[in-house]
């Protein structure tokens, strides 16, 4: 579960159009974002559940600050036809926007628990599933 994003796909959209694709090498992947847009990160490989991010610069002004950093965690698993993970095709796995008040890009974290009690509550139905 806790593998790196070796030989991940990362696509990044920019208000809805494709705008890069990327084949990680390594674990971690980079990306300067300008204010005014929202962004759709997506994070394929094969026979891997793939997952999403939405980063929201709509309201974020020109002179926000450019040296921020946003950082997230994200842990791709198998896909197994009985693991209920539907929803991650509809929703992404975390939101995150520029807040006036820091004056820098963060996560909902409300959001991120409820996706990640989501996939707790998939992961464990499907090991009950198992058990019969």
């Amino acid at each position: 579960m806790r593998e790196k994003l070796e030989n991940t796909t990362v696509i990044l959209y920019k208000n809805n159009v494709k705008a890069d694709s990327t084949l990680l090498k390594k674990e971690k992947y980079k990306v300067a974002l300008d204010s005014g847009n929202v962004y759709k990160v997506v994070f394929k490989k094969d026979s891997y559940v793939t997952k999403y991010i939405i980063l929201n610069t709509k309201d974020a002004p020109e002179r926000a600050k450019k040296n921020s950093k946003l950082k997230i965690d994200i842990g791709l698993f198998h896909a197994k036809e009985e693991l209920d993970v539907d929803f991650l095709k509809t929703e992404p796995i975390g939101y995150a926007r520029y807040d006036f008040i820091s004056e820098k890009m963060t996560w909902d974290k409300a959001y991120l628990k409820l996706m990640k009690g989501k996939i707790i509550r998939a992961t464990l139905d499907y090991a009950k599933s198992k058990k019969y």
